[in-house]
């Protein structure tokens, strides 16, 4: 099948197909089942940190004025609504509907393009890598949906359907949010934009271009003037500017060593979500490629670029890859429909095999998992520490000492990684804290901050935490 219209299935009424859809949600169950440990909080460091934010957040603190970090604010005000809802179970339980809607958009989404059962076997092998990658509920996975709507309504103008006012509204969300979460993923609507412009002026449809381009803009602009002001109204405009724009441009600023660099595209280049659909495209040295296929793949790789290019400054991590995942589903549904039924059962279960593989590496991916010297430690700051009285965090809990005592930071800057002149800077305004906890092996990091002596509280035994009171305190 050549031709973009033999490729298009019924993708109008999903829920139509009961059972695809039941296995789609079990499957969210399970991974989630993977990921969530009972009495822990979110078990990567990333979302321990906007678990912490959202929580202090829902409790009338302003992010970027109030707190620090540097990701985009729809990720805040997203954990500050799980906050609202529970503070433990509140983010579980809107990421695992989140996840759901992604699944059953990519479903959708994979159904203009090959048969049901097809589309299933893709989602389970693409998605069974989220846990690897510790991917749940980080801003490439909030951002997953939005992109994969795009990609959708995209397809479906490639598909010569008729764009309408709603596809405009739903375009315009689709842009803002991804800018508001982390504008490197802008490059998946960027991309297949230019390409639909291209599209448009050769076949003359100006028309359609000019009815969606209104509501696009007029909803692109609503949200981004909304957020805009909030943070004016709450005197944050210039604590917005220099944490989400200026403290990522000098963090993209720095050069990692040639060796790093191409550990980082080594790294990514090797994950199966993206080498399998890469050497699947070998298939049309043989076959005629589909029409869809080369702003698929042009995306596909302006993608990759883009994810390993934090490699190429100092830092990597494999959860940038997630936001390929819908390109990896499409370029794969793509790749098995041209071949006959035999070899797409073939297909399938090279793909099944990897996802074993995949899932083999969840059940030793514990990154991040609260310890029971974590647990046991919070206990005693709960006993130590008076409830409205915040403490300054030197240890890499992340902010699981804070979430879990049920405590708030002293300092702005709750996080210690690569911000201490920040968190000093924050001290000499603000004075000396009354309680500081920190780590036995990291206690000359007092002098740094110029503090006055402390005396030892408690020093866990079984840990390497301990807890300082202010030597000059009068309580």
């Amino acid at each position: 099948m050549s031709d973009d219209k033999q490729m298009t299935y019924n993708s109008t009424d999903i829920f139509s197909k009961k059972i695809y859809l039941g296995c789609l949600i079990l499957f969210a169950a399970v991974l989630f089942a993977l990921t969530f440990y009972a009495g822990n909080f979110s078990c990567s460091q990333d979302q321990t940190v906007y678990q912490y934010i959202g929580k202090v957040v829902s409790e009338g603190q302003v992010v970027y004025r109030d707190v620090f970090d540097h990701k985009g604010p729809v990720t805040y005000f997203w954990y500050a609504l799980g906050s609202v809802i529970s503070t433990l179970w509140g983010v579980w339980l809107l990421n695992f509907i989140l996840l759901i809607e992604i699944l059953l958009l990519t479903f959708k989404l994979l159904l203009r393009f090959t048969k049901p059962w097809i589309a299933l076997g893709i989602i389970v092998f693409v998605f069974s890598s989220l846990n690897y990658i510790h991917g749940i509920g980080n801003t490439e996975t909030l951002s997953l949906l939005p992109l994969t709507l795009f990609l959708d309504i995209f397809c479906a103008y490639m598909q010569k359907r008729t764009l309408n006012k709603k596809d405009g509204i739903l375009l315009g969300i689709c842009l803002a949010l991804p800018l508001l979460i982390k504008p490197t993923h802008l490059i998946i609507p960027a991309t297949l934009g230019l390409y639909a412009l291209f599209v448009g002026y050769k076949r003359r449809d100006i028309n359609t271009l000019k009815q969606i381009s209104l509501p696009a803009l007029l909803t692109f602009t609503t949200i981004m003037s909304s957020v805009l002001f909030y943070f004016a109204y709450h005197h944050a405009l210039s604590d917005f500017w220099d944490s989400y724009i200026l403290f990522n441009l000098s963090y993209a600023k720095q050069q990692a060593t040639w060796q790093r660099q191409l550990q980082a595209v080594r790294s990514f280049f090797v994950q199966p979500v993206f080498i399998v659909p890469f050497i699947g495209l070998f298939i049309f040295i043989f076959k005629k490629p589909p029409k869809i296929l080369l702003p698929v793949f042009l995306t596909f790789i302006a993608t990759f670029l883009v994810t390993i290019a934090p490699g190429w400054w100092e830092e990597f991590f494999r959860h940038y890859l997630i936001i390929i995942f819908p390109l990896s589903c499409l370029l794969l549904a793509i790749e098995i429909n041209v071949i006959n039924r035999k070899r797409q059962f073939f297909f399938l279960a090279l793909l099944s095999i990897l996802f074993i593989y995949n899932s083999s590496e969840l059940f030793h991916n514990h990154y991040g998992k609260t310890s029971a010297s974590q647990e046991h430690f919070s206990i005693i700051l709960k006993q130590e520490i008076p409830p409205d009285t915040p403490f300054l965090d030197l240890t890499y809990s992340q902010g699981r000492l804070f979430l879990l005592s049920d405590r708030n930071s002293y300092s702005k800057y709750p996080f210690r990684w690569g911000i201490r002149k920040r968190i000093a800077q924050d001290l000499e305004t603000k004075g000396p804290p009354l309680y500081i906890t920190l780590q036995k092996d990291s206690q000359s990091i007092l002098s740094y901050f110029k503090l006055p002596p402390y005396n030892v509280v408690y020093e866990d035994p079984r840990s390497l935490y301990i807890l300082l009171k202010r030597k000059d305190d009068t309580q």
